[in-house]
């Protein structure tokens, strides 16, 4: 877990909630128990479908524009 939080750049707590997540979607296939747990991701269109989702659903904040004499 330790080494995927420092890949990514989060917290190993974050790195473990994320990784719980996808195993509750039934995205990650999981085996062993522990530090020597092993993942292996299932349906990777799936998780990227729910991703694309998520980035459409976000709305850019609104451009505001400002202009000064010069």
């Amino acid at each position: 877990m330790k080494d995927l939080a420092e890949r990514t750049l989060v917290s190993p707590a974050t790195a473990s909630q994320v990784l719980t997540e996808m195993e509750r979607f039934d995205w990650l296939e999981s085996r062993g128990q522990g530090p020597s747990k092993q993942r292996h991701l299932r349906e990777p269109a799936a998780l990227l479908d729910a991703w694309a989702k998520q980035l459409d659903s976000i709305r850019p904040p609104a451009l505001r524009r400002y202009f000064v004499p010069g």
